[in-house]
């Protein structure tokens, strides 16, 4: 009689497998422990086969800190949430002491927030830094307006073009390049020394920007507007003008 070796295999019932990769995702559950290599490879089968795979992985990742599900969401929410304000003021200082100082400001800034979302033990202090860091997203102001400085009206359309594809490149390039050097660094502090490593770059290259780069080409002035400041779109009362519904006598059919 032939006796088959232990081996593991997938159960018939999965959806008690199911729902505990649920829970672990929605934050219900404190601790998961295995007992074998095979054990976490199946459940990564069963979440694969549930389309949940990339849910459990980022639930798991999260353990040592204990975020729930609302608590990751709104740490992603954050990361653009001062983006377009930070783009007024960032505009203003460009008009003010012109591309390159602005630049790598930024550039240099983004270390401080950076190296304290790497450190961070609690939810509020990954919350407030990635917060802060959503201002290094407004950057993509200070490129346009070089670009223009550095190209002829007949070719800056082609440039800032190709400077925006690149800024999306990079940012996908980062997105596969930091779980890569995570698992690199390894260990359970992986991500924070490649999270730390990407504000040291960043701060050297501010450095080298502020030394290298200069905004405009050689012999050209950079303009400076007579006036400082944020641009007057309307007066004050039209605002106010514009929000009262129209009346009917001004209604007119197509």
């Amino acid at each position: 009689m032939a006796v088959p070796v232990y081996r593991w295999s997938l159960p018939d019932d999965i959806d008690p497998a199911a729902r505990l990769i649920r829970a672990v995702i929605d934050g219900r559950v404190d601790a998961v422990t295995f007992t074998a290599r095979p054990a976490i490879e199946n459940l990564f089968l069963i979440a694969d086969e549930l389309d949940l795979a990339d849910s459990l992985r980022a639930a798991l990742s999260d353990v040592e800190l204990g975020l729930t599900t609302t608590e990751r969401n709104m740490i992603g929410l954050v990361n653009v949430a001062l983006t377009v304000p930070a783009q007024i003021f960032i505009g203003m200082a460009l008009d003010r002491w012109g591309p390159r100082r602005v630049f790598a400001g930024i550039l240099m800034f983004a270390i401080v927030p950076n190296t304290i979302f790497a450190l961070a033990q609690t939810f509020e202090a990954l919350l407030l830094s990635r917060l802060a860091l959503s201002v290094v997203g407004a950057g993509f102001v200070v490129g346009i307006r070089m670009v223009s400085e550095w190209f002829p009206p007949r070719e800056v359309g082609t440039a800032e073009s190709v400077y925006g594809g690149w800024g999306n490149f990079g940012s996908a390039a980062a997105a596969f390049s930091l779980p890569v050097l995570a698992g690199v660094f390894g260990g359970a502090d992986g991500w924070r020394w490649s999270i730390f490593l990407t504000g040291v770059i960043a701060f050297a290259y501010g450095v080298y920007d502020l030394r290298a780069v200069t905004d405009t080409p050689e012999g050209v002035r950079y303009a400076k507007p007579r006036r400082q400041g944020a641009l007057e779109v309307t007066p004050r009362g039209g605002v106010f003008g514009l929000a009262i519904p129209p009346s009917p006598s001004t209604w007119r059919s197509p």
